[in-house]
């Protein structure tokens, strides 16, 4: 497993406008596995083996998590060709992508790094299954074309951990900032 960015990272949204009077629109997209970069941090440390002189444990790194998402917004035009909105994002869990350290403990006390790997994680005790993003966004529409920038944020955390150092429970919120290209590819009436 790769740790950079999979094709499957780049897979198009499909996208629905109405238009009211070229004044407005509401805009509702589906997003099919759609990655979230997090910060890294350690969420999740586990004891593997812990027989007579030999103790493993794997600590494991979060990379990046996948939601089907289905973002809804309404946009007003304050140019004929400009326009900026707001809306929700609401977010089901569908995988991460973490980075797996195993430890052994050696005779003299220190931890020795045995083997680090990327794995898949569908942890439903730690990931939030159900999660609501806010959002806003501009875009300048020419023709079949609109170019944008989006901003989102979690309203809710979207992890909650034990924290292997300090015992307590953490919360984490994700948020990204897009920049996207948009192709119209059918119009029901000419709205230009």
């Amino acid at each position: 497993m790769e740790e950079g960015g999979a094709v499957t990272d780049y897979i198009p949204s499909i996208c629905i406008r109405l238009y009211r009077q070229k004044k407005w629109f509401i805009q509702q997209e589906f997003k099919y596995g759609a990655p979230q970069y997090t910060k890294e941090f350690i969420y999740k440390t586990k004891l593997l083996d812990s027989t007579i002189g030999n103790i493993k444990n794997a600590s494991y790194t979060l990379k990046k998590t996948y939601y089907q998402q289905l973002p809804f917004s309404i946009h007003y035009y304050l140019k004929p060709e400009w326009s900026i909105g707001a809306g929700i994002v609401y977010e089901r869990f569908f995988s991460a992508i973490s980075r797996e350290d195993i430890y052994e403990k050696l005779n003299t006390g220190a931890d020795s790094l045995v083997g680090s790997s990327m794995v898949k994680d569908a942890d439903k005790f730690i990931f939030v299954k159900n999660n609501f993003q806010w959002l806003v966004e501009s875009q300048y529409q020419r023709k079949k074309f609109s170019l944008g920038i989006r901003y989102a944020a979690d309203i809710n955390p979207y992890i909650q951990f034990t924290n292997s150092i300090t015992s307590m429970t953490e919360n984490k919120r994700n948020y990204s900032f897009n920049v996207f290209i948009r192709y119209e590819l059918w119009n029901s009436k000419n709205t230009q």
